[in-house]
């Protein structure tokens, strides 16, 4: 009446009795002594279960709280006092804050970058440091009253071309000596390339000073910081920046 299959799953499978095959007999076992070991063995079930339920329950407790830890790290952990975690509490409760409101930090303006405004001064100083030799004093007023008083249009592009002759001692229309002559060394200031092209620098220099200086590039850069100075005020709480300082002089 005991076929291979009871006896397998009941009493043994080859040499080996296994702790289910013990557990199975004692539903077939007779005497006193198997109802006492078969009401041991379901008491010792059921503390197995209420056991292993309650583990499952502490365990479910306990993940929120160590969460990117395994709990065999998380039992490892030193207890701290309450004034040794409050700073990091404070510090978590900081982040939940911005993670709760993390649609309005994205909203967030950023301080910009101010650009202050350009100035070569070495450029300003190579143009300011151009001489040129045998410059005539009021060069240009000298050649101007002359032209005026010929009255011809044409005189002084004559005169331009003429420079290409003067030998800087006689005059190359008439062969009379033309040193110490005020009208003729205005006219080699007047004419002189160079001198043209320093007139034409500093001409350019004087407007690049003027528009570099100017109150409108002080207004910007003035409104610039004053732009970063608010958007740096609203990170005040979760960024240390120091917020910069505009002076205005003269």
């Amino acid at each position: 009446m005991f076929d291979a299959e009871f006896i397998e799953k009941n009493v043994h499978s080859g040499g080996v009795v296994s702790p289910g095959q013990r557990k199975n007999l004692l539903q077939f076992a007779l005497g006193a002594s198997a109802v006492k070991a078969r009401v041991i063995e379901e008491q010792a079930t059921k503390e197995s279960s209420e056991a292993t339920a309650e583990v499952g329950r502490i365990t479910a407790q306990l993940a929120g709280y160590h969460q990117g830890l395994s709990l065999l790290l998380f039992q490892k952990l030193s207890p701290s006092t309450e004034q040794e975690a409050q700073p990091q509490l404070d510090a978590l409760r900081k982040r939940l804050h911005i993670a709760q409101s993390i649609d309005m930090v994205l909203k967030r303006a950023l301080p910009e970058e101010v650009q202050e405004p350009y100035f070569d001064l070495d450029a300003l100083f190579r143009i300011l440091n151009v001489t040129l030799e045998d410059v005539e004093e009021n060069a240009e007023q000298k050649v101007s009253d002359h032209i005026a008083h010929k009255n011809e249009p044409s005189i002084e592009r004559w005169i331009s071309e003429g420079q290409a002759f003067d030998d800087g001692a006689t005059c190359p229309y008439c062969n009379q000596s033309s040193t110490g002559v005020e009208l003729v060394r205005a006219y080699r200031t007047h004419f002189n390339q160079e001198y043209q092209q320093l007139k034409t620098s500093v001409s350019v220099l004087k407007r690049g000073v003027q528009a570099r200086t100017a109150e409108a590039v002080i207004e910007k850069m003035a409104t610039g910081i004053a732009n970063a100075c608010t958007a740096i005020a609203l990170w005040e709480a979760e960024v240390k920046v120091e917020t910069p300082v505009f002076q205005r002089t003269g």
